[in-house]
């Protein structure tokens, strides 16, 4: 039998890097306990299927798909597609939020300026 392959050790080093960060940011309440119990799983998921590819063979070809690797392509491609989607409608409240900070700011400035001159 062969010992671990270079992926597998580079992407187990990935994947432990992840579930540590999980960990700090939700020791340093910076990560919600249900947003990181599916990200841990999701990392565990993750290491399970790169120590036994054969598995995701399986799972696939269970849901339609030839390969292991064709599924795990298609789901991480959704995945990102959701996660910029949030990113996006979240910058997008942020940039609402600023503007109308700035306009209060501007129009607080500007009573000031006219009760400074009176």
């Amino acid at each position: 039998m062969h010992g671990p392959s270079v992926i597998q050790i580079l992407l187990s080093v990935i994947a432990l890097f992840a579930i540590y960060n999980i960990f700090t940011r939700t020791a340093a309440r910076r990560m919600g306990i249900m947003f990181a119990a599916v990200w841990f799983a999701g990392a565990l998921g993750f290491l399970f299927f790169v120590w036994f590819p054969n598995y995701a063979t399986v799972v696939s070809q269970k849901i339609g798909v030839g390969r292991g690797v064709d599924a795990a392509l298609y789901i991480s491609v959704a995945l990102l597609f959701f996660i910029v989607l949030r990113i996006l409608i979240r910058l997008e409240r942020q940039e609402d939020i600023m503007t109308r900070l700035v306009t209060e700011i501007a129009l607080l400035n500007a009573e000031e300026k006219k009760e400074d001159l009176v």
